[in-house]
């Protein structure tokens, strides 16, 4: 005896034989193909219900169930599809390797249909979800040829004996009022059952397809556009964890609702599905108080080097107070009237008499704000790692401005050794990218970056460490990277026709913004002098000697100025 799919040994998770999707979501164009006519070796079959995307082989297409709890042994699929793939996905997070959870991955290679068993007992208890997509995988990149297509009937978990799913009741209507419904798209699957039995017995078979033939019967199809992303899911339920541990659960499941302790007005959260839009919007709500301002102290934080409120990841009791409330809450009301614009709110800073101040502090023994915290001065701030490398390439020449395309891959010296490291390195200079298109792997990260106080990549940085230790310095002074575009930028000046003081100004103009003073072009002079020395150089053949103007220049990216805002 085979348990029916109601009974406690087993349950079905998803059952299309009467062209019901049972709650299942679809993403692509997948059609129920109830009804569907097809012929099999000179033989005319109108096909049991299953979603499909047959048809419509080569795209991405998939089926998900609804989120269930695994409390049976097993799963059983029945599936038939090329190039396709059926998974088990649990506790929201794709499981794949072997091989402990090779087996909650299967590949669909077969034109008929077959069942695929998942064997769930290692993890009874959890929450889990079934979906069946066109293509397979190759490690995480998903690979869809011109055949790929699926089609899905059934899925059931059980215990112990595996179930055989009845397809559908007998039916019993009138042959002629199920070819009508049939005709007309309303086909019951008992109809599909009645029609095939004809198609065995009796001549209609010119009747089906001739219907076919007008009105290409087929289910229903479900388009949606198409983008790498996130799908909407089911309506998911969870208790608290009781002082926060996983093994102590309250009695009941939570409804969805946004957090009680932050914002008041309408931001109720629906009860379907994942809800995650609604939280969206509660987040962003005019009546929420806190995320407008999380933004803007982030954004004043990049700009002076401190927020409004220092701990900018803690707005809580454990953090500190804002410095300036009622300019945090004037500029998070700003943010919110200009419709979230984060440039429209640099720019309005930027102008403000307050970032336009000197960063020459105060003298007076008896200052009230020797912290600097009220702003009396612009802060003095040491640019950021990324920007440090950008500025030597920008100052150079050898900035290259192009955006987006594939990341450049890191460039390896002698000391990045060890297990994992990349096959192949990359340039010096990164080709030119900015820092933002550098490859960083976890385990081997650029020392220049990491001595200038680049977080390592293993979670989130509101606020990055700041030091001045002599590494910087040294670094600057020895490493290659520095030293190669110090040569670049040397030949590019060398190539312009100028005279000493000339090109002096262009130096400090390109570095720093500024024209140079007289001690520092009496430091170039002696600098010149004390260099030709050291190469044997005489007169004005020194004033050309591209070994010379490379080490002069190497000094700038060394001086202070270069990578501090002062």
């Amino acid at each position: 005896h085979s348990p029916s799919p109601e009974s406690p040994e087993a349950k079905a998770l998803g059952h299309f034989a009467n062209g019901e999707t049972n709650g299942w979501t679809t993403q692509g164009l997948v059609r129920n193909i109830l009804g569907e006519v097809v012929e099999q070796d000179g033989h005319l079959q109108l096909a049991a219900g299953a979603l499909s995307n047959e048809h419509h082989e080569g795209n991405f297409a998939a089926v998900r169930s609804p989120t269930f709890l695994l409390d049976k042994d097993s799963i059983v699929v029945r599936a038939r599809g090329k190039q396709a793939t059926v998974r088990l996905i649990i506790d929201n997070f794709q499981l794949i390797q072997n091989p402990i959870y090779g087996e909650l991955e299967l590949h669909l290679d077969n034109e008929e249909y077959a069942d695929l068993l998942f064997p769930v007992g290692p993890w009874l208890g959890h929450k889990a979800y079934l979906e069946v997509h066109t293509g397979q995988y190759d490690r995480h990149h998903l690979h869809i040829t011109e055949k790929s297509s699926f089609a899905l009937q059934w899925a059931q978990d059980f215990d112990q004996e595996r179930p055989k799913l009845p397809s559908v009741e007998e039916a019993t209507a009138h042959p002629a009022e199920a070819l009508d419904r049939w005709e007309n798209g309303k086909a019951t699957g008992g109809d599909i059952v009645l029609l095939n039995q004809l198609l065995e017995k009796q001549p209609i078979s010119h009747k089906v397809r001739e219907i076919a033939r007008e009105s290409g019967a087929s289910g229903q199809v479900v388009d949606s556009l198409l983008f790498q992303g996130v799908v909407e899911g089911d309506a998911v339920f969870s208790p608290i964890f009781l002082r926060g541990s996983h093994m102590s659960l309250a009695d009941t499941a939570e409804s969805h609702r946004f957090l009680s302790a932050v914002g008041s007005g309408d931001m109720s959260i629906p009860q379907v599905g994942s809800g995650r839009l609604a939280f969206a919007e509660a987040l962003v709500h005019p009546e929420n108080p806190l995320t407008a301002r999380v933004m803007v102290n982030r954004i004043w934080h990049h700009l002076f080097g401190r927020g409004l409120v220092e701990t900018v990841d803690n707005f809580g009791l454990q953090g500190k107070a804002p410095t300036h409330p009622a300019l945090l809450d004037h500029l998070a009301i700003r943010f919110m009237e200009s419709g979230w614009s984060i440039k429209d709110l640099i720019r309005y800073i930027l102008l403000s008499e307050t970032f336009q101040r000197s960063t020459k502090a105060s003298a007076d023994p008896n200052d009230v704000d020797p912290l600097n915290l009220y702003l009396r001065h612009y802060p003095i701030r040491r640019l950021e790692a990324e920007s440090i490398r950008d500025g030597i390439l920008a100052t150079s020449g050898s900035l290259e401005l192009t955006m987006f395309g594939p990341s450049i891959p890191i460039h390896l010296d002698e000391f990045l050794r060890g297990r994992g490291r990349p096959p192949a390195s990359g340039p010096l200079d990164g080709k030119g990218r900015r820092s933002i298109y550098q490859a960083i792997p976890r385990n081997f990260l650029p020392p220049m970056m990491l001595t200038f106080d680049m977080p390592a990549p293993f979670s989130t940085f509101g606020r990055r460490n700041i030091s001045n230790v002599p590494a910087q310095s040294l670094t600057l002074m020895n490493s290659p990277f520095v030293l190669q575009e110090s040569e670049r930028w040397a030949a590019g000046l060398l190539s312009r026709e100028a005279s000493f003081d000339d090109r002096v100004s262009i130096v400090y103009h390109t570095a720093f913004g500024r024209e140079a003073n007289s001690a520092e072009r009496n430091e170039a002079k002696q600098f010149f002098s004390n260099q030709a020395d050291v190469y044997g150089e005489k007169g004005l053949s020194a004033i050309d000697d591209g070994r010379i103007w490379r080490d002069y220049l190497h000094t700038i990216f060394m001086m202070k100025e270069f990578i501090f805002l002062i």
